[in-house]
Order: C-alpha cells, then structure tokens, then sequence
C-alpha cells in the first residue's frame, strides 16, 4: 500500500529536490557573476538544449523503465540498448546543433561555448537514462545517493568556475 511506497516517494523527492536546488543556486551565481549578456547566452542555450534532450528521448525512459521492471534479469542488456539508442541520437542532435551554432553571428569564443554547454545538457540527459535502472529495480537509495553526490560536486565546479573565471567559455566547459 501506501505505506510501503512512502520511503521511495521520499527517496525520488529527495533526488528531484536535491538537482532542482542545484541548479537553482547555479543559476542564481551564474546571473550576479556573468552579467546579463552573458548570463542571457547560458540561459537561451540551456534552454534549447533542453528542448534538444526531448528530441533525444523518444519515450526512452519509460519503456526502459516498464522493460527492466518486467525483466529484472534482463535489465543489463534492456538499458545498453537504451543507451546506444539515446547516444546515437544525441550525437546527432550535438551535431546538428553545432551546425547551427556554426551559423550565427557569435565570436568564436561563444560558439565554442554554445557547443560545450549544449553538448553537456545532452550528456547529461543520458545520465539521467542510466538512473532509470535504479528506479526499475526499486533501488531508490542507490540512486538518490548517485544523484545527491553528483549535484553537489557539479553545483560546486561551476560555481567555483564562475567564481574564479567567471567568463562563458570557462562556465561551458565545467558544464
């Protein structure tokens, strides 16, 4: 029952309020440190990025997710596939946007930026595919933990890049 769903509820609260304080103090150093030029190129790209991760998911995790919990003892095999498939596609996707990238009107500098900082949200939307086999196999703790620990010592890279360089090109590539 209800009851018994309770500590993984809290434990996938945990993970989803852990990577959204992140990212929230992230881009508050991100806003006072850059400036709004520069802030306003991280954030546009963040976002499209964003929008670029969806195209690469193709309902991934959940079929991944229902596959594994189905198939416990094929889990391994269910999300290599899953896996390969969503590399591909964002190699396709980092690809295509940095043709696009290519195209605008940018400094070379930011372009380089463009291309890191959408490269690592995309990367890091395979990682969260990965976490997926945590869920399926009702493993809560071992992915709040991964997801704890990883937030924080990404929040703290960029922050201390922020704080120390300060500039597009070093934030894109903490990223």
């Amino acid at each position: 029952g209800i009851a018994c769903q309770m500590p993984s509820r809290i434990l996938m609260a945990i993970s989803m309020l852990t990577r959204m304080a992140v990212n929230l103090g992230i881009f508050i150093v991100l806003s006072r440190w850059l400036g709004p030029a520069d802030f306003g190129l991280v954030a546009t790209i963040y976002a499209y990025a964003g929008i670029a991760s969806l195209l690469t998911d193709f309902g991934l995790a959940w079929r991944t997710l229902r596959n594994i919990a189905a198939k416990p003892e094929d889990g391994g095999n269910i999300l290599l596939e899953s896996l390969c498939i969503k590399a591909a596609l964002t190699i396709i996707v980092v690809a295509c946007g940095a043709a696009a990238v290519a195209l605008l009107p940018l400094s070379t500098d930011a372009k380089v930026a463009c291309c890191l900082l959408g490269a690592g949200v995309l990367i890091g939307s395979i990682a969260d595919l990965a976490l997926v086999a945590f869920r399926a196999t009702q493993r809560f703790g071992g992915e709040t933990w991964i997801v704890v620990w990883t937030s924080m010592f990404y929040g703290a890279v960029v922050i201390a890049i922020v704080l120390m360089h300060g500039g597009v090109l070093a934030v894109s590539t903490g990223y």
